[in-house]
């Protein structure tokens, strides 16, 4: 049997966690690609783009999921948005931002943090990112673990066996009172 990558055991263990407090939905990921394999740029390519991994609701709160496992302790802004123009996090901060008691989350687990988990709201992501990056000067390329714990909310986590559960209910009645 194949071993499942450290970020689908968290997205698995985090929706399994949060099944008990909200109803979550999870996206399904992009399919590989259809065209000719000659190296060739012209080959189609067919890659249907979610802009987040869940859909989570617990009345009164919608949410839009990003899980992200690093085990570094900073995250790369390659592994948020992949072209300036094509950014996931950039959607879910609008859509986010247009639609009352609709909230986006990029939920990180931090692994060699002791397994730190924090949920950081997509606006302030999309804001780091554009303050920091290198069109202004700054040639920073990551988001370090230090700034995501003062600007995100921690997702209480307990080990199993083998497996994490994260306190799920605690973090969403945190948001109900939120506007």
């Amino acid at each position: 049997m194949a071993k499942v990558n450290p970020g689908k055991d968290f997205e698995n263990d985090f929706k399994q966690s949060a099944e008990k407090h909200m109803f979550t939905y999870r996206l399904r990921d992009p399919a590989a690609s259809f065209g000719n394999n000659d190296g060739n740029e012209n080959g189609l390519r067919f890659s249907w783009r979610n802009m987040c991994d869940f859909i989570a609701y617990s009345y009164p709160v919608c949410m839009l999921i990003e899980c992200k496992s690093k085990a570094k302790a900073s995250i790369p802004f390659t592994a948020i948005k992949s072209r300036a123009t094509d950014t996931r996090v950039e959607q879910m901060a609008k859509e986010s931002e247009m639609h009352k008691g609709l909230f986006a989350f990029v939920i990180i687990n931090w692994r060699d943090q002791k397994n730190k988990t924090i949920a950081v709201p997509a606006n302030l992501i999309v804001s780091f990112i554009n303050s920091c990056g290198a069109d202004f000067g700054l040639n920073r390329k990551s988001i370090p673990f230090a700034w995501t714990v003062e600007h995100g909310i921690e997702i209480e986590s307990r080990l199993k066996k083998i497996h994490y559960g994260y306190d799920t209910g605690r973090f969403v009645d945190g948001l109900k009172g939120l506007p």
